[in-house]
């Protein structure tokens, strides 16, 4: 997480302000007013930084799938991994071992997506709102596969 984040000042002139807006401008309004919309930008700024900002270890189990809905719980470690918990995946890739086709589904947002056998697939979350935290995975009825999960935190 971003502790510190230094931001120039602007200069303000006054007098240019008092100008435009009358004489006898509220001058505490007006701080109040700029020291809000600077408040707001760096909001917006430790957003993107944080966004942004990844380790770059690798996170790679080999996920035994069947018929019924699995989940990997990135955020909570459950299954539990040696990795830390609280860190969402940037970036997976998944490749199917088979012998049978498997169906990924990401944060519970999206449709999910068919992999057939020897067939791979690549989310990039890079730029996203929210990162990769909910992985389910499944089998048709009866079927089952290996999938080999490649992630960067």
């Amino acid at each position: 997480m971003v502790e510190e984040i230094h931001v120039s000042t602007q200069k303000i002139n006054l007098a240019e302000i008092d100008k435009q807006l009358g004489v006898g401008a509220d001058y505490a309004l007006l701080q109040v007013i700029a020291l809000d919309d600077m408040a707001v930008n760096l909001r917006h700024i430790r957003k993107d930084v944080e966004r942004d900002f990844f380790l770059g270890y690798t996170f790679s189990p080999l996920l035994d799938v069947n018929d019924a809905v699995q989940t990997l719980d990135l955020i909570n470690n459950k299954p539990y991994y040696t990795r830390p918990a609280y860190l969402p995946l940037i970036t997976a890739y998944f490749f199917n071992n088979g012998p049978d086709p498997v169906y990924v589904l990401i944060n519970q947002k999206s449709d999910p997506f068919p992999l057939k056998k020897n067939q791979s697939n690549f989310a990039d979350y890079a730029k996203a709102d929210r990162r990769i935290e909910l992985i389910n995975f499944w089998c048709d009825t009866g079927l089952s596969a290996s999938l080999q999960l490649i992630g960067k935190y």
